[in-house]
């Protein structure tokens, strides 16, 4: 997506290390499922929220249940909008470094 497209450019602009793209996780192969970026040694995953496709309810709802799904396997999340990524980018940056260091 666009989003995916600029959230990207803006992580590597910042000098952060390139995440996985389009990763799936364990949780995920029984449904083909996967997350935009992933930094599996951290066990972080990074969204980007587009209305696009987070406003009918059954994406909603299956996000909802993804996000679960990663937080009963150890991991963390982090969603970003369009807002987010194009207004406050150095919060983006921020939230990204500052979860890669714990």
């Amino acid at each position: 997506s666009v989003l995916e497209s600029r959230l990207l450019r803006l992580i590597d602009a910042s000098g952060l290390p390139l995440p996985y793209t389009q990763f799936r996780p364990p949780w995920l192969v029984p449904t083909n499922g996967r997350v935009d970026f992933a930094y599996p040694d951290h066990q972080l995953i990074i969204e980007g929220d587009s209305r696009k496709w987070h406003l009918l309810m059954k994406s909603f709802e299956t996000d909802r249940r993804r996000d679960n799904q990663a937080q009963l396997a150890g991991w963390r999340i982090l969603r970003f909008t369009w807002q987010d990524t194009i207004e406050r980018s150095d919060y983006v940056v921020s939230a990204i470094r500052t979860a890669l260091s714990m």
